[in-house]
C-alpha cells in the first residue's frame, strides 16, 4: 500500500525486518521521540516503503493465493483430500451439494481470514486512539 510503518518490535512470521520494512517501536513507548524523528526523515519513509512495497507486496509472496495454498497444503498434510479439479464455491452451496471439503475450506479459510483482520484492527485502533490521546496530553507513557 506504499506506506512507511510504525510498527511494535516484533517477528511477523519473519516476513518483516525492523528499519528495512518497518520503524520498530518499543512496547513500552520507551522509544516514541527516536521513533517520531525517525518518521520525519523523508529519506528513510521512501525507503522503508519501497522495500516494503518490493519485498511483501511486488514479490507476491504474501499474497492472498500464496496464503490459501498454504492454508490447503497444511490441510492435506493433515489427511484432508480435496476432489480432484474442484474449485471452491459458497459453503451453502457446497453444503448443499454434498461437497464437504470445499464447504470445510471455505469455512476455515474465513475463519483465518477474519480472525487475522479482527486482530490487526483492534491492534491499529488501541495504538491510534493512544497516540492520539498522547498527542493531546491526555494519556502519558506509563499507560
Amino acid at each position: 500500500m506504499r506506506t512507511c510503518q510504525i510498527l511494535f518490535e516484533g517477528r511477523y512470521s519473519g516476513a518483516m525486518e525492523p528499519m528495512a520494512h518497518y520503524i520498530p517501536l518499543r512496547k513500552d513507548f520507551s522509544n516514541l521521540d527516536e521513533v517520531i524523528g525517525r518518521f520525519r526523515d523523508p529519506e528513510l519513509r521512501r525507503e522503508l516503503t519501497e522495500n516494503s512495497h518490493r519485498d511483501l507486496i511486488a514479490s507476491g509472496d504474501y499474497s492472498y493465493e500464496r496464503f490459501v495454498e498454504g492454508f490447503d497444503r497444511d490441510l492435506i498434510d493433515a489427511g484432508l483430500e480435496p476432489e480432484a479439479g474442484f474449485d471452491p464455491v459458497p459453503v451453502a452451496a457446497a453444503i448443499e451439494h454434498g461437497r464437504r471439503w470445499s464447504a470445510l475450506r471455505v469455512q476455515l479459510r474465513w475463519i483465518v481470514h477474519l480472525h487475522a483482520v479482527g486482530w490487526v484492527l483492534t491492534r491499529v485502533f488501541r495504538v491510534t486512539g493512544f497516540l492520539r490521546r498522547l498527542i493531546r496530553g491526555k494519556a502519558s507513557l506509563a499507560e
